[in-house]
């Protein structure tokens, strides 16, 4: 019997130093999958974290490209009211350049028409009329010209000056 006993130690010992190291394989496996889940769920949480941040990127960018239509919206619409003011000031540029040849027409007709007075040896110049003396306001003030009736007769047409 004695002889079982030493056996039966040798077998468990045997068995225990093989337990052991099974045990202890087990453990680093299991500590393993442990670190491999841990990391896996920072990774997961690093992704959400990434796709949150990159969203609010996304709604940046948009808001941002909203004020850069606006802002060019704006552009455009003052280019045009600015393109309609130039149009309204060439337009009343162009109405007085007209009025200008018209008026210029008319004095150039004027001129025509006005015939100079010949000098007339009845009537004696202003100076020798006046008493010396004080000069009067009538003196001062040009007198009016008195110009002869215009017969028609005597009216020619007159081609109108060219600008």
């Amino acid at each position: 019997m004695v002889k079982k006993k030493v056996t039966r130690k040798k077998t468990t010992r045997a068995k225990s130093s093989g337990t052991v190291t099974e045990e202890k394989l087990i453990k680093s496996l299991i500590k393993r999958d442990e670190i491999l889940v841990d990391n896996f769920v920072g990774l997961q949480k690093a992704m959400v974290n990434v796709s949150v941040k990159f969203n609010e990127l996304t709604d940046r960018i948009d808001k941002l490209l909203d004020i850069y239509q606006k802002a060019a919206d704006v552009f455009v619409q003052k280019q045009i009211r600015e393109g309609d003011r130039r149009v309204e000031l060439d337009r009343k540029v162009t109405n007085v350049m007209q009025q200008n040849k018209t008026l210029a027409r008319r004095q150039v007709m004027m001129q025509g028409q006005r015939a100079p007075l010949p000098p007339t040896s009845n009537s004696p110049p202003a100076q020798q009329a006046m008493p010396t003396g004080t000069p009067s306001i009538a003196s001062q003030a040009p007198s009016p010209v008195q110009s002869p009736p215009v017969e028609d007769s005597s009216i020619k047409p007159r081609p109108l000056p060219k600008f």
